[in-house]
């Protein structure tokens, strides 16, 4: 193997722990958004009709 395919090699393995750490991150965000919106809908039901429907199409109703 030679010094660019290595290079290339260790450019997508770092390229992977990056998404593996942003994807880790967006699902902390997205769960958090979650709760937040759930004790919204608890404390006024009518008032977030999208949010409702964004939780029950993410399963996070």
């Amino acid at each position: 193997m030679n010094t660019h395919q290595e290079t290339r090699l260790q450019s997508l393995d770092e390229y992977t722990r990056q998404v593996k750490v942003y994807d880790a991150t967006s699902s902390s965000w997205f769960e958090q958004a979650a709760e937040y919106w759930n004790q919204a809908i608890l404390l006024a039901p009518s008032n977030y009709i999208e949010a409702h429907n964004w939780l029950k199409m993410t399963g996070g109703f």
